[in-house]
């Protein structure tokens, strides 16, 4: 591979739709360049179906399995709670257990949930807040509670948080709410 294969810096170009700039040294290009195109063969080689949805053991998927289970408990709490915050939860939780997908973006979210996109933005910048006064008994992530919900910026769409259950939370909270 050599500099000649490089497409022009054009960010309207629509050769460079779900790409990404970035800077790197001269020196590791090459190196860099040969692992982007192995990641391309790779996905290409994907059956359908496998990728952001969430299926067939992509980052996605790891996420998903290491994101703390919140207990039964903690969850009922949340689905009754009169707090504005919580309900926007309980609305999105909602939307994402129902749905046939591990993974939506946040305007998915709003949208099945019935929130704008506002309220449903709002939420996680409150949430950390609403934990700390109402749920010290849900399990931590890293040095924080973790959320009910797994945030994840997927690469193919940067411009949108994506957000999907734990299987362990969703199950109980499909059983909590009745949605099964």
């Amino acid at each position: 591979m050599t500099t000649d294969t490089l497409i022009p810096l054009d960010q309207d170009s629509p050769q460079l739709k779900g790409w990404m700039p970035v800077l790197i040294p001269q020196e590791d290009f090459l190196a860099v360049a040969q692992f982007v195109a192995a990641r391309q063969a790779e996905r290409s080689a994907r059956p359908p179906g496998q990728g952001f949805s969430g299926h067939g053991g992509s980052e996605p998927d790891a996420r998903l399995a290491a994101h703390p289970a919140w207990p039964e408990e903690a969850l009922r709490r949340l689905a009754s709670s009169s707090s504005v915050t919580a309900q926007r939860w309980t609305a999105a939780m909602d939307a994402i257990a129902k749905g046939d997908q591990d993974w939506y973006t946040t305007s998915e979210v709003a949208s099945a949930s019935g929130l704008t996109i506002n309220e449903w933005r709002d939420a996680p910048r409150k949430i950390s807040r609403h934990l700390q006064a109402h749920y010290t008994d849900v399990p931590m992530s890293g040095a924080n509670l973790a959320w009910p919900l797994c945030a994840w910026t997927n690469p193919e769409n940067p411009g949108e948080v994506s957000w999907g259950m734990a299987p362990v939370t969703k199950e109980r909270w499909i059983a909590i709410r009745d949605l099964g």
